[in-house]
């Protein structure tokens, strides 16, 4: 049986690009709009984001949202050819089995494991303090075999 393991990784922390020298040339991306209820993990929520945009094809979004040795790295197309790899090798999603954030150093780690109509797959976005994409990572997550011997 082959394994088939598929990894887009590109992780860096550098300082935020300067902005454009003129009004005119600003655009604003789109960013996710972080609910003030008490008790919300602002980060849990662009992390969802990354992943929403992700889901929804919308690499536009995630493009305009990365840092800029990001956008040297992985363009829109470089986005659209991973999805269609994920697709075709897991197929859809079908049940989220957990999701976190970890802060580590300037960045946030948030990691989805969800169960796909043929594996479990591990999505990781690294982003900084200002909500901009420092890495992405998608791995088949490790599934514990099931034992009569663990609850000793």
């Amino acid at each position: 049986m082959k394994l088939m393991i598929l990894s887009l990784c590109f992780l860096v922390a550098c300082p935020k690009a300067s902005p454009p020298e003129t009004p005119d040339e600003q655009e604003a991306p789109a960013v996710a709009e972080v609910p003030e209820e008490a008790g919300v993990d602002s980060n849990l929520i662009i992390g969802q984001q990354f992943w929403s945009w992700y889901a929804e094809e919308n690499f536009q979004a995630i493009f305009d949202n990365s840092s800029p040795d990001v956008q040297q790295a992985l363009t829109v197309e470089t986005w659209q050819g991973l999805s269609q790899q994920i697709a075709g090798a897991f197929g859809a999603e079908v049940e989220v089995i957990g999701e976190e954030v970890t802060p580590h150093q300037d960045l946030f780690i948030y990691a989805r494991t969800s169960k796909f109509e043929t594996n479990h797959l591990l999505s990781t976005f690294v982003f900084s303090s200002d909500g901009l994409l420092q890495g992405a990572q998608f791995v088949p997550a490790p599934v514990i075999a099931e034992s009569r011997f663990l609850d000793y």
